[in-house]
């Protein structure tokens, strides 16, 4: 277990600081009266970002499981890491294989204080924290190094952080600086906000006029937020619910134990994990995942293996989506191959809000 090094620089409270906000709105207690008034600020222009916040959570926790359990990667570089809370990166991927190795960066001094929260590795594996910038991608490279092979695949984890760098270019570039030194076999896990799904008034609302912490949060379109995987292939996890949070189950816990996955020793030559050649990337390629939550309470979107995307309330598909031009049919209570009844075509945000309404689930306003 390495400890963090580093001098706890002070604390700025006078600022909304994102992870702290983020932190507000997962119910957290380590944020500041600013960090609140800023999380405040963005749930009265839009009251959808709890929901999304605590989806992110459970994606990262999905995203996780599914590299350590699927692929058998048992190296994770987590960039913008945030504020511990219940089933970090660490715990996720060492419950599945023991032997996983897990680098935390951030660079905010509230979560260098917790940072020995993050680094509770069971005995096989390890966890360090780097004090660090995403906009040094060669600083973090480097020391990761100390922890991470990097000839093995690792799971790059960029989950709700590039959306805090306003240049696009230097964006996609610090991406690409990270992709390039990773193995065949890796994954590039990765979610960014984005109003393309926030309907049209409260987009307005948290754009029209500034408010605490709006200038630190650039979205992006889907076209925009799909150039960070050039060079990827999708990944497509099985589809089937072990794993995934139930309807009762709180934010970021985890389900019941199930089987583990022996990683070899990280610095050995061979491959880690147990997982089934089949179940691996082509050599030479690297794959990708990606989420996309929607501003509608307890709804998100998953992709489907046959196209589109599945509609799914508290992970439970009541429906599905298939572009269609520069338009969505949406289908009801609807699972591919099998079509479901069609309820029309509509732009994605409202093909979306069609489903929902139409399957008639609660927090789902007409």
């Amino acid at each position: 277990m390495n400890a963090p090094s580093e001098g706890l620089r002070s604390i700025d409270v006078s600022v909304p600081h994102p992870a702290r906000r983020y932190d507000f709105w997962l119910g957290g207690k380590d944020n500041f009266e600013v960090d609140r008034a800023s999380g405040l600020a963005v749930m009265q222009r839009w009251p959808g970002i709890v929901t999304a916040v605590r989806e992110n959570r459970l994606f990262l926790g999905r995203a996780v499981r599914y590299a350590a359990a699927e692929r058998g990667v048992c190296q994770f570089l987590d960039i913008g890491t945030g504020l511990p809370t219940v089933q970090n990166t660490h715990e996720v991927a060492q419950r599945i294989a023991p032997a996983s190795r897990i680098v935390y960066v951030d660079n905010d001094p509230l979560v260098l204080a917790h940072a020995r929260a993050l680094l509770t590795s069971v005995p096989e594996g390890e966890t360090a924290y780097l004090d660090a910038d995403l906009r040094d991608p060669g600083q973090i490279l480097d020391r990761a190094a100390q922890t991470l092979n990097f000839a093995q695949p690792v799971a790059l984890m960029l989950v709700a952080v590039l959306h805090f760098l306003p240049d696009l270019h230097q964006a996609r570039s610090i991406v690409r600086r990270l992709s390039d030194v990773l193995a065949p076999g890796s994954l590039l896990v990765l979610s960014h906000g984005s109003y393309d799904l926030v309907p049209a008034e409260n987009a307005r609302l948290l754009t029209k006029s500034p408010y605490p912490g709006s200038g630190d949060f650039f979205p992006r379109t889907r076209e925009q937020i799909g150039g960070f995987f050039q060079g990827w292939d999708p990944a497509q996890p099985r589809n089937d619910r072990a794993g995934r949070a139930g309807p009762d189950q709180p934010v970021g816990s985890a389900p019941a134990r199930g089987r583990q996955t022996r990683c070899c020793p990280i610095r050995a030559t061979s491959r880690c994990g147990a997982a089934s050649p089949s179940s691996w990337t082509r050599p030479g390629r690297r794959r990708w995942l990606m989420a996309e939550p929607t501003p509608l309470p307890d709804v998100t979107l998953e992709r489907s293996n046959l196209g589109g995307f599945m509609v799914l309330w508290r992970d439970e598909p009541i429906g599905w989506i298939h572009e269609n031009g520069d338009r969505w049919n949406a289908y009801l209570r609807a699972e591919p191959p099998r079509p479901g009844v069609e309820l029309g075509r509509f732009p994605k945000a409202d093909a979306v809000r069609k489903i929902a309404t139409t399957a008639g689930w609660p927090g789902v306003q007409q």
